[in-house]
């Protein structure tokens, strides 16, 4: 069986390729092209990938290999070149007009309570006021009713009176 080499000058690729065995960029008009009798097409960059191709070597055992050098973290720049430190904003609370940011902290909190306090009890009141009222109205209504001789009905009552749809067809002539 004899096995033919094709070698191809690339002058009408504008980029370059990567080698089938060891990974390496294949410059412009360089390199070698193998083709099987499958008509898959490989590319190298040099007969010596060429061979190791056709023995089918395990390029992730070849120390020259750029796969081998990426798995086994050879010649990284990483190593070297450490993470760049984040700068943290520190909020920093300063004194102003001859107070101290203490003493500015301590009146702040000191006086949002009191605001808050303030607020609640306003919000409590209304709540009681409103729940009085409506006491008073039900107690009220209870009374007539007694004088009156009825019980005490729900002033709610629900309509029987069906509503056109929206979008129906008869909707302006009801």
């Amino acid at each position: 069986m004899s096995i033919k080499f094709v070698t191809t000058r690339f002058y009408s690729q504008i980029r370059t390729q990567v080698c089938a065995f060891s990974g390496f960029k294949i410059p412009v008009a360089k390199g070698r092209k193998y083709v099987r009798l499958d008509l898959k097409s490989f590319t190298f960059i040099n007969k010596k990938s060429l061979m190791q191709f056709l023995r089918k070597t395990n390029p992730r055992k070849v120390f020259w290999t750029a796969i081998y050098r990426q798995l086994n973290k050879k010649g990284q720049q990483n190593e070297l070149v450490e993470k760049k430190k984040t700068r943290r904003v520190i909020k920093v609370n300063r004194g102003y007009a001859g107070i101290s940011a203490e003493e500015i902290a301590k009146r702040k909190q000191t006086q949002s309570s009191e605001v808050l306090a303030k607020k609640r009890n306003a919000a409590i009141k209304e709540i009681k006021e409103k729940k009085a009222e409506n006491a008073a109205k039900k107690e009220a209504a209870r009374k007539e009713a007694k004088a009156n001789g009825k019980k005490a009905t729900n002033t709610y009552k629900k309509s029987n009176a069906k509503l056109p749809k929206a979008g129906h067809a008869n909707f302006n002539s009801r």
